[in-house]
């Protein structure tokens, strides 16, 4: 793969601003980068980090994800594939409610190792949609949203899985979707 070389060389994925190494990043099926970097917010900032994303490409910029990307690509995908979608849902809620645990210390968190990418990845392999994240990256992606969000005052994102299931079963409208994501965001 054919990455600029300002953000992946050694192979290791490398921020610019503020100048730093990855604590962890994994390659996905297309080639996307997902890593994340020590963060600087919250009430833990030694355990905080923040999400980076490299597309393949030598002229490509690392970038770092908002918050309602996951909540756009799978209301993509729900056009194609709206059982998965649902079911993809339903997954991360119960991930989230019952085995989702936030890292407690830097050594739990740069020893990340993603328990639901690789679920999602070998049950919904096949869900793919022109120009939007492959499956493992677009779980991953919710996956350290799921552990980065998830905090006894937090609600924000388990509010946004619920909402896009809602959506999925039809009760509510993309408009809502994207306004709670919006907002919440």
């Amino acid at each position: 793969m054919d990455y600029n070389p300002k953000y992946f060389h050694s192979g290791c994925l490398h921020s610019l601003s503020p100048k730093r190494e990855s604590l962890w990043h994994h390659i996905c099926s297309d080639g996307t980068i997902i890593g994340f970097f020590q963060g600087h917010r919250g009430t833990r900032p030694d355990i905080d980090f923040k999400i980076k994303i490299l597309l393949t490409g030598s002229d490509k910029r690392m970038f770092t994800p908002n918050h309602w990307d996951w909540a756009v690509d799978l209301l993509i995908k729900s056009h194609f594939y709206p059982k998965e979608v649902a079911d993809i849902l339903d997954y991360f809620i119960d991930f989230y409610d019952n085995r989702c645990v936030p890292f407690a210390t830097q050594v739990e968190r740069n020893c990340f190792m993603p328990q639901a990418m690789k679920e999602i990845a070998n049950t919904f392999s096949y869900v793919s949609v022109d120009r939007t994240l492959p499956i493992d990256a677009l779980a991953l992606l919710i996956e350290l949203f799921c552990y980065n969000e998830k905090s006894p005052t937090a609600h924000q994102f388990r509010d946004g899985l619920l909402k896009m299931k809602d959506y999925c079963l039809g009760k509510v409208s993309v408009n809502e979707v994207l306004n709670l994501m919006c907002s919440h965001f």
